[in-house]
């Protein structure tokens, strides 16, 4: 049996004992859902920054792989090139270590 009674008590003791970061319900958007409704599909955006200046060296689509709700590469998700330019997707999806 829980030591809660409601989701308020949850929160005050997590809000409480502090050191936690708690965000809030991800809504994901149906053009990111289209590709795999079951996970939170995220883009990745690698840049180098030296200075003021900084460039775009990679950027990544990834997703979650059939009922996997994570989008990460080697616990059950994707990766698919997205070319900086143009915001395409040029590759297949791969796994990480595949």
């Amino acid at each position: 049996m829980s030591q809660y009674d409601d989701i308020e008590s949850v929160f005050s003791d997590i809000i409480n004992e502090g050191e936690m970061v708690i965000e809030e319900e991800i809504i994901q958007p149906p053009e990111m859902a289209r590709y795999q409704p079951e996970s939170i599909n995220t883009v990745r955006i690698v840049t180098l920054c030296k200075g003021n200046d900084g460039s775009i060296i990679q950027t990544v689509l990834r997703v979650g792989d059939g009922d996997s709700f994570v989008d990460n590469a080697n616990t059950g998700g994707l990766f698919a090139e997205i070319d900086k330019n143009t915001g395409v997707i040029v590759s297949l999806g791969f796994r990480e270590f595949e």
